[in-house]
């Protein structure tokens, strides 16, 4: 949602300035960005929540690095961007499997296992639906900007790590914020399909 209406090649540029000093390629940012992952979730075993979470937002900032640096550079490829969804991908799930360890109270329908399940489904499908749809020409939208969507990463992953932090004070307060996180997902994956149809139409593409 806010990828759609914030200029973020903007910010963007503005930290691959400042991060574009070291002596990094924007792939060595990348493959850096998956350390803390691992990290946070041998915390999140051990039970360690606090570090667990700050290791996955360390994680979520640098991963903010890499597209930034090639922009600035001018060194944006295909496959940079390929890598990148790759270990973003790798990192929602080290974070969403680390809630199987949380011992969240479930109480809402089923079992907390069955929502985190749901959760690691349909938190992938929104991204993988608009790259389908790339891939396929049924609708043009290399920068994810014209299939409108209630939930990106941007939007997903502070949530992932809203409920990881809350487990550390409210068992409930995180499974809920777990629970709504899975249904808006849910939400957006319908969402994508049902734009991406009527876009397609437009385009003569149905």
């Amino acid at each position: 949602m806010l990828k759609e209406f914030f200029d973020t090649d903007k910010i963007s540029l503005k930290v691959g300035r400042i991060f574009s000093k070291l002596p990094l390629t924007p792939n060595q940012w990348t493959l850096i960005s998956i350390i803390p992952a691992f990290f946070g979730f041998y915390f999140a075993i051990e039970r360690k929540i606090l570090e667990a979470f700050f290791s996955f937002l360390f994680a979520g900032l640098l991963d903010g690095i890499d597209g930034g640096v090639a922009r600035f550079k001018g060194n944006v490829t295909n496959f940079g961007a390929f890598l990148d969804g790759s270990f973003d991908r790798i990192v929602d799930f080290l974070l969403i499997f680390s809630f199987l360890f949380l011992d969240l109270e479930s109480s809402l329908l089923m079992p907390t296992e069955y929502w985190i399940t749901m959760l690691a489904y349909f938190c992938l499908m929104p991204t993988f639906e608009v790259a389908y749809a790339n891939h396929r020409k049924a609708v043009d939208d290399p920068n994810e900007k014209v299939i409108w969507r209630i939930m990106h990463r941007t939007e997903i992953y502070p949530m992932l790590l809203l409920t990881l932090l809350l487990a550390r004070f409210s068992k409930k307060a995180s499974f809920l914020v777990l629970v709504a996180t899975t249904i808006l997902c849910i939400i957006t994956t319908v969402q994508t399909i049902i734009l991406t149809y009527i876009k397609a139409k437009k385009l003569g593409r149905v």
